[in-house]
């Protein structure tokens, strides 16, 4: 309820709302908590389609996007993932909280596909955010999206706004979220 709230929200104001008035100020979590972890799997994808996503991201509204951490998750098979890791580290990262690039290795057994690869990239992730540099599990929402998506720009402010509100985060279940916008629509 409270995504498709939010999303009714980004259509009927776009730029103009401002989510954070409808956060009570007895919320435990305040919205500059949340941390957002974007999950961008590839596999030979062109650099300037996953630019256009990037651009999306970088352009969240109301300072979001020093709260995402955009995880570009590659395929090792894939030869040209770290010239463009390295490229988009260099001109995307100083725009977000950080930016990781994760090249995934096919395990005996595993398939090769999208789904693999998003969870090597999740874990990679979990290990560094919260493993590593102590950040709170429960204060991490992970969007993942394909190359060609395009975020609203309060896409992240709406979803950190009904993530610190929604009672049921009190009781721990869990939430998920979609992209808003794709190319192909």
């Amino acid at each position: 309820v409270g995504n498709f709230l939010a999303i009714t929200r980004l259509f009927k104001w776009g730029g103009a709302y401002r989510y954070r008035r409808h956060v009570p100020p007895s919320c435990d979590l305040q919205m500059k908590d949340v941390v957002h972890v974007v999950l961008i799997p590839v596999y030979k994808e062109p650099i300037d389609k996953l630019r256009e996503t990037l651009d999306t991201l970088k352009a969240q509204g109301d300072g979001m996007a020093r709260q995402i951490v955009v995880v570009i998750a590659t395929e090792e098979r894939d030869t040209t993932s770290a010239l463009m890791s390295r490229t988009l580290h260099k001109e995307y990262g100083p725009f977000f909280k950080d930016l990781y690039c994760t090249v995934h290795r096919l395990a005996p057994g595993e398939l090769a596909g999208k789904a693999s690869n998003e969870n090597w990239a999740a874990r990679c992730i979990k290990h560094r955010l919260v493993d590593q540099m102590g950040v709170d599990i429960n204060h991490v929402v992970v969007t993942t999206c394909d190359c060609d998506s395009y975020f609203h720009p309060n896409h992240f402010e709406a979803l950190a706004a009904a993530f610190v509100a929604r009672p049921a985060r009190a009781a721990g279940h869990e939430g998920f979220t979609r992209q808003i916008l794709s190319s192909h629509v």
